[in-house]
Order: structure tokens, then sequence, then C-alpha cells
């Protein structure tokens, strides 16, 4: 395929992808793609030291949705810089776009340590999706013999995966983990280009909708939409070791919850999301523990609200 390199935009990615320079990147892709002419984006690794989770998932899922729903659009990747590019080539960036992929080095089990980008939509088979979720789950285990915490925070991620996977109407989803052992955390990402967190929500403003979603133990309907961004929200609270992070972005706008605030905030940024994007970043050595996350978990009945049993959400968390 011949690729028009009459109008290209050149974007250099920072030192650090993340769910905050994430936005900047976007904004630029939005700007340039926007153009009703042949376009490629050529997206410079040059400079970049680490590619985390909550920047790498986005940013591949918003190019993938692009290049395969409108035929003017072209990617291409440049890096000169053998870490980077080992890493992303060795969690598939370039074969999920359809760029050429030359990698050939031994791949080492991934099992507890990262999750790949995986795609899914609303038609994957639910067993193939499960499989990808207990790997993220094995990746946030800190210790086997806490219990508690690993029964809840594996609750929390399986949750937030199945709401995407049930309710984003997305064609397009993907997730991705990583345990980073030298700076203590392990960090999560599922970003989808479906109906947004209005729609899903039922509420009409943006702000509204994102703050609802997390303060809600019941979510928006009785089946337990929402609860695992409850939970976490509620653990991320209770965290006092600095480095625990939530971060929900839709549309124009973003909710940022760090160890220990009592609320989160939620903000308007510089770029539009179609769809969730939504990161979680946890301390490997977190402190607090979970005594109980669901009472009737093995029935899976998830119809009780903080109204209807007030007691059990007020002791449902001890530092």
């Amino acid at each position: 395929m011949k690729i028009d390199l009459s109008n290209i935009a050149y974007i250099k990615l920072p030192q650090e992808l993340n769910s905050n320079t994430i936005i900047g990147v976007i904004d630029e892709l939005n700007n340039f793609l926007s153009q009703e002419v042949k376009t490629t984006a050529v997206l410079d690794f040059d400079s970049t030291k680490f590619a985390y989770p909550s920047g790498l998932t986005p940013l591949l899922v918003y190019l993938k949705d692009k290049v395969e729903h409108n035929e003017k659009y072209h990617i291409m990747l440049n890096s000169k810089n053998s870490t980077i590019d080992t890493y992303i080539r060795r969690m598939g960036f370039y074969k999920l776009l359809g760029l050429s992929d030359n990698f050939f080095m031994r791949k080492w089990s991934n099992i507890g340590r990262f999750q790949e980008p995986y795609f899914f939509s609303k038609d994957t088979d639910p067993n193939q999706l499960n499989e990808k979720s207990e790997n993220i789950i094995a990746t946030f285990i800190k210790d086997r013999t806490i219990q508690n915490y690993n029964e809840a925070i594996g609750w929390c991620i399986s949750e937030i995966i199945d709401n995407t996977f049930s309710h984003s109407n997305s064609e397009m989803c993907v997730i991705m983990s990583q345990k980073y052992k030298h700076i203590g955390i392990t960090e999560f990402c599922v970003a989808d280009r479906g109906i947004g967190i209005r729609e899903s929500m039922g509420i009409d403003n943006i702000k509204e909708a994102l703050e609802k979603c997390v303060t809600r133990a019941k979510g928006v309907n009785s089946k337990g939409r929402g609860n695992g961004l409850f939970y976490t929200t509620e653990l991320i609270k209770r965290d006092t070791s600095g480095k625990c992070l939530m971060t929900i972005w839709s549309e124009d706008y973003m909710l940022t919850l760090y160890s220990g605030m009592e609320e989160p905030q939620v903000k308007q940024v510089q770029s539009f999301w179609q769809g969730v994007n939504i990161s979680i970043s946890m301390y490997n050595g977190i402190s607090t523990s979970i005594t109980e996350l669901m009472k009737n978990i093995d029935n899976q009945d998830y119809s009780f609200s903080y109204d209807e049993q007030p007691e059990y959400y007020e002791n449902l968390f001890e530092n």
C-alpha cells in the first residue's frame, strides 16, 4: 500500500507516557486527524524512557480505532531507543496495529508479571477474557497469604473489566497490566471506544456522571454495575502509602484519586476521549486490608445498597 506522505503529523512522545501525559498526545492526534485529507501520523518514541499501561493502552486503542475505521489514516512509528522499542514490541504494540514487527527475542512467561494489551469486544468469548483477567489479577497479588486483600482486589479488577465488556457497547476494548517491582506498584488500564460514562450511567452531565460512578455502592442498577469502581475508590482512600492512583477519563473530563484523598477530583482536560479510559495503580506493599468485600459473594448477590445495609458498608474496610 502506498502511503501519502504529503500531510504528516510528527508527534514526539513524552519521556514518560502515562495517564497524565497521554492527554496531550491524544489532543495532538485529535487536532491533526480531524482534517478532511489523507493523513499520516508519525509517533516518535525516541525520547520515551517509560511507557506505562495508562499511557500505552489508550494510545493503542485510539490508533487502532482510527486506522481500522478510516482508510485515510496511516500510522508510522519511530524509535531509536532500544529499551522502549524492545518493550513495546514485546507487548505486541506494532503487531496489533498491523505494522511490521521483527521481534525475535525469546518471550518469557508473563504470568503474574504483566499482561500484554488484549483486545476484546462485546462478542468476545467470556472464557478467553476471564483467562486474561485472572493474569491481570495475579500481577496485583503482593503476598498469597493475605487472602482478604487478594480476593478483594481480584473482585474489583474483574468487576471493572466485566463492566467494560457488558456495558460499554464497544467493538474495541483493550486491557493491559504491568508489575513494577523497582517502584513497588502494579498498574492496570482498560480503555474502550464505546458509549461513555454519561450514557452508561444515564446522567446528562459528564462531571456528575464521573462523580456518581465511584460514590454509589449499588451502581446504576441492582446487578452490580459500578461496584468495582466504588470498592477500588474506597480502598485507595484508606491507603497511606501515597503510591495508589486511579483515573477515569471520559469525554473531556477526568476523575483523579490518590492515596488518602477524602474525595476524588473531577476536572476538565484539554482533550476529548470517546468512551471510557480507566487506569489503576496500586502499591504492592499496600497496608490497607479488607475484612470482607461482599457477604454473599459465592452466590453473586449484588442487589444490596448502602441504604439497605449501612452497617455492612461502614465495617467493610479496616486499616
